[in-house]
């Protein structure tokens, strides 16, 4: 992965999440040492304050395929 898809990656699940980008490279960091990841996080196409689905951004669907 070059290091700009990562970079996209990160922006786009800070998105999604709702959450500061620090605050998901410090899950992502600390879930590749054995950390659970954030529930916020588990599940970046749920609202987890409402359940209902978040809308799909295209950097997202170009990341993930």
């Amino acid at each position: 992965m070059k290091p700009e898809e990562a970079w996209e990656i990160l922006v786009a699940a800070s998105q999604y999440a709702d959450a500061k980008l620090r605050f998901v490279a410090e899950a992502i960091t600390s879930a590749a040492t054995g950390e659970p990841m954030p529930e916020l996080l588990q599940n970046p196409y749920v609202n987890p304050a409402t359940g209902l689905p978040r809308l799909v951004h295209r950097s997202c669907r170009r990341a993930r395929g």
